[in-house]
Formats: C-alpha cells, sequence, structure tokens
C-alpha cells in the first residue's frame, strides 16, 4: 500500500518542471488544464511519456477541442431532457443553465478519470 504514493511522489519529483507547469506557462484553456491536473493526480507516467515526445502541448489542445465538445453536447442533452417552462423566472433560468452546466462538467470529468485510470491499468498490465 506504502508504495503506490512513494512511486507517484517520484515520478513527481523527476518529472520536468515545464512539464508539470504547462497549463500556467502557456496559459492553456480550461479543459486542457482539467487534462493535466487529471494526469498529475492519475498518471504522471504518462505525462513524462508524452512530454519526452514532444507533444505534451499538442495533446493538451486536443483535449481540450474533445471534452469542450462532449461538455457542449452534453449540456444540450440535459437541457432538451430537462426542458424548462416558458414562465419560468430569470432565476430559474439562470439555476437551470447551471445545473446543465455541472452535469456536463462533472460528467466529463469522471470519464477523463476513468479513461486514464483504465489507460495506466493496461499499460501497468502488459
Amino acid at each position: 500500500m506504502q508504495t503506490q504514493p512513494q512511486t507517484v511522489n517520484h515520478q513527481l519529483l523527476e518529472m520536468d518542471l515545464e512539464a508539470q507547469f504547462l497549463p500556467d506557462l502557456e496559459g492553456l484553456p480550461l479543459w486542457a488544464r482539467r487534462t493535466h491536473e487529471q494526469m498529475l493526480l492519475l498518471a504522471p507516467q504518462m505525462i513524462n511519456t508524452v512530454n519526452q515526445e514532444g507533444r505534451l502541448k499538442e495533446y493538451l489542445l486536443n483535449q481540450q477541442s474533445q471534452l469542450s465538445e462532449a461538455c457542449e453536447r452534453l449540456s444540450k442533452e440535459w437541457r432538451m431532457k430537462n426542458p424548462l417552462s416558458e414562465s419560468a423566472s430569470h432565476i430559474e433560468r439562470t439555476a437551470w443553465q447551471n445545473h446543465a452546466k455541472a452535469f456536463a462538467t462533472e460528467t466529463v470529468l469522471h470519464d477523463l478519470a476513468n479513461s486514464l485510470k483504465a489507460l495506466m491499468e493496461e499499460k501497468q498490465g502488459s
């Protein structure tokens, strides 16, 4: 049990500082930053690998595009499944849109974390 945190800490300590702070240094958009955060938590070795290949920024920007589109689609689906009455007040409409956005964000983050975990388990198995 204690080897897992030590391994992750060791990987973080050996990580290139530019790769570790890329979202801050480059001012990356929201989903690129969130992908990087999840990778730091769940798959730091993946950051090292992708960075050594010289594709970290490209990978994060690609994830930005995919995840923002997924979030937009999920938000729209939620609004379609949960219609708002025409007589809804401004506050109700705002809350409704915030619910849609929160649902989409939580779903995308959950899916991202699950995909990173699965990827790491697959790499450890091979």
